[in-house]
């Protein structure tokens, strides 16, 4: 055949712009990018270099006609065979018998005219031939039992795919290798006996194929043959152990699924490693999906067989694999930054993931948020925005999990009586299941805080990177909001569920405790930033929320009943002492907002302040309602006037000492108010006792603001100057 023009491959091109001395890395993305128009350039016209003496129309024509034409004639005989075999027309042996002629002569007459002017059409016939060469091995061994022995069917198939691999290393053809030993792996597509018997024949058989691919893989870099024998391999074995297995099959399984494992991964990195290259982009997401495909099968087998813990051995062994990797590598000299990086982040993702594995059945969660970080490191390391942007995806599907699933569903099914030794058991586990995903989007905030690499040592070039596909702004603020909703969710589930266990009727001021906490945050964000609009609506919508607990869940806990304004039917001191935590604490913190208003002369302390006087007020007038309603009746009506006495005179006297006169005449309604209460509601309901007690009360109390506004009357000499 003709000479390959003289072009650098894809790898000689990165290695060309390569400096060994600084180390840059960025050659990655440019050239995976080079070896994905190498293979873009062959799907579509059938060479890696197309001559540019010929049209566009004919490349074209000529190789997608020769495709399909081997297709058709593949299929024809792999059909043909097994239509013969439904009517018995021809024996098994015959069949068997004018397959391998027509194989034989596709690849001899595919031969004779390589390096002529049908040299495309001769690769054509040789990878046809080679295809169907297969297609009759697997027919005479696995359907038609001409081949009894496993290891007899073995050695032919190695035969045919050792041709196949030299036959294209030598032509330097990738037709030949797609059309031979990819077109092996339809074989079992066309020829489907039915029958799950045959786990070491039919993985063996693929074990063959792949061994052809890890061979071609040492002379050529051929990444497109690579994902492909990958891809069919996987989907082959999960097709197959859907259809077929049971638990009793580990033994026969798990070990070729473990040399697939191996396999692959020789596969995926023995050009770069043989030839002294650096691995490109598309390398490292190959050793991703393989490790991932492998874990998520063997994990699987292991479920159904052994119990879950078992599965912490499977993440320890491939921990140890890639470790043992990077050891290697190193002695050998092997300095290629991207692949090292690489497997000491599987290597480190696979061992983060045993504990959970051990702890916790919701470790998928877990796992896939220590990856996303650590591909997330990874990119940042070799600044690929690419990179990035599947760490992102990554973390969109544990923002997914958690929240759709984990979150809600790990305190679901516990009842209130949980015992304090089980709850602390189950407590531990969620510490891990929740505490490693919130902290992973920690981790990534503090990634995007820090300063990307530097230009002309670890900048991408524009022409080299799949561009911004999630700015660093955008990021920062989802990591930081997802962490943060997700830490306040998970620590609102689990004081909820603490405080049901250690002492119930502490439970409600604990979580509005929490929400008040949160609104404090809020409220101290939005004084340090400029752009306050949305802390606004998050303070606000925070505040709702710790008003609507209170008047929806906390007062029902409390058993209020509306048409007496009293809490339940007897008064405890413990219940009324939560009460007032939980009243007291709303009421603390909106004066505290309003102070902060202040200080920050910030709009809004007023309604803090109206807020904060109305919830003591509501608690106090519910309290003593209560507590009078329980022990003296009598009194009750005059017992709350007496209480609306006591607080308008606090809101004269402190209206009056700082100078406000929205308080001030706030009290005097509310004098007003008490004044019309006693004469119209209460004289007609006190006993006479109790009527004497309450109008002496009252009237020494609003004697008192008198006195409070007698003395202080300078203060009303002049109009007041207040806002």
């Amino acid at each position: 055949p003709p000479p390959l023009p003289a072009i650098a491959t894809a790898g000689e091109s990165a290695a060309a712009n390569h400096d060994p001395a600084t180390g840059k890395i960025h050659e990655i993305e440019a050239a995976a990018l080079a070896l994905l128009k190498k293979v873009w350039n062959w799907i579509i016209v059938g060479e890696e270099y197309r001559d540019q003496s010929k049209t566009v129309e004919y490349a074209v024509a000529t190789t997608w006609l020769v495709r399909l034409g081997v297709v058709l004639i593949v299929a024809g005989i792999g059909f043909g065979l097994r239509y013969s075999f439904e009517k018995a027309w021809i024996g098994p042996t015959g069949r068997v018998a004018l397959g391998i002629l027509a194989g034989i002569g596709m690849i001899v007459g595919g031969v004779r005219i390589l390096g002529r002017t049908y040299h495309l059409l001769g690769q054509g016939l040789i990878g046809g031939g080679l295809a169907t060469l297969y297609v009759v091995m697997f027919a005479a061994h696995h359907v038609y039992d001409l081949i009894p022995n496993p290891w007899m069917a073995f050695a032919l198939m190695g035969f045919v795919t050792v041709a196949a691999g030299m036959l294209a290393v030598n032509v330097s053809s990738l037709l030949i290798a797609i059309l031979g030993i990819v077109g092996g792996y339809a074989t079992p597509f066309v020829l489907t006996t039915g029958a799950g018997a045959g786990y070491g024949s039919f993985f063996g058989y693929l074990l063959i194929l792949g061994l052809g691919i890890l061979l071609i893989g040492h002379f050529r870099e051929w990444i497109l043959l690579n994902t492909l024998g990958m891809a069919f391999t996987y989907v082959h074995v999960i097709h197959t152990l859907h259809a077929h297995y049971r638990p009793e099959d580990f033994a026969r399984v798990m070990p070729f699924l473990v040399l697939f494992f191996a396999l692959y991964a020789a596969v995926i990195i023995i050009y770069n490693v043989g030839h002294r290259r650096r691995c490109t982009l598309l390398e490292i997401l190959g050793l991703f999906a393989n490790s991932g495909l492998f874990f998520w099968l063997g994990q699987n087998l292991i479920r159904q067989s052994f119990d879950r813990p078992w599965v912490a051995a499977l993440s320890v062994a491939l921990a140890a694999f890639y470790i043992l990797l990077v050891v290697v590598f190193l002695r050998r000299g092997l300095h290629d930054r991207a692949l090292l990086l690489s497997l000491m982040v599987l290597a480190g993702f696979f061992l983060s993931i045993t504990m959970p594995l051990l702890l916790s059945k919701e470790w998928l969660t877990v796992s896939w948020a220590i990856q996303a970080w650590l591909m997330l490191w990874l990119s940042r390391k070799l600044d690929s925005r690419f990179l990035q942007a599947l760490a992102c995806g990554l973390y969109g599907i544990v923002i997914w999990r958690l929240f759709a699933l984990d979150l809600f569903g790990a305190f679901r099914y516990s009842g209130p009586n949980q015992s304090l030794g089980l709850y602390l058991l189950d407590l531990s586990r969620r510490l891990v299941v929740f505490g490693i995903p919130i902290g992973s989007f920690v981790g990534a905030w503090h990634l995007h805080q820090t300063a990307p690499p530097t230009a002309g040592a670890l900048t991408v070039p524009e022409d080299a990177d799949s561009g911004v596909l999630i700015g660093d702004r955008v990021s920062l603020t989802v990591f930081l909001t997802v962490a943060g909703l997700a830490a306040f969710l998970y620590l609102h589930l689990e004081l909820n569920r603490m405080f049901g266990v250690l002492f119930d009727p502490l439970r409600l001021p604990v979580l509005t405790a929490l929400w008040i906490g949160l609104a404090a945050w809020l409220v101290t964000l939005r004084d340090r930033t400029t752009d306050r609009r949305w802390f606004h609506v998050l303070v606000w919508g925070a505040v709702a929320v710790i008003l609507v607990k209170l008047l929806a869940v906390d007062m029902h806990a409390w058993n209020f009943a509306g048409n007496t304004l009293c809490f339940g039917t007897g008064y405890s001191w413990i219940e009324a002492a939560i009460r007032a935590l939980d009243f007291g604490m709303i009421a603390a913190f909106f004066a505290w907002a309003a102070a902060q208003c202040n200080k920050s002369g910030r709009t809004g302390a007023s309604v803090f302040t109206g807020a904060a006087l109305t919830t003591l007020f509501v608690y106090l007038s519910l309290e003593v309602n209560t507590f009078l309603h329980v022990t003296a009746p009598g009194l009750q009506p005059g017992g709350i006037s007496i209480l609306w006495s006591a607080f308008a005179l606090g809101l004269v006297v402190f209206g009056i000492r700082h100078a406000r006169r929205a308080l001030r005449f706030v009290g005097l309604a509310l004098f007003a108010l008490v004044g019309l209460k006693v004469f119209f509601v209460d004289l007609a309901d006190l006993e006479a006792l109790y009527r004497m007690i309450a109008l002496v009360t009252m009237g020494v109390i609003i004697l008192l603001g008198s006195y409070v506004y007698l003395k202080n009357a300078a203060a009303f000499v002049h109009r007041d100057t207040e806002e």
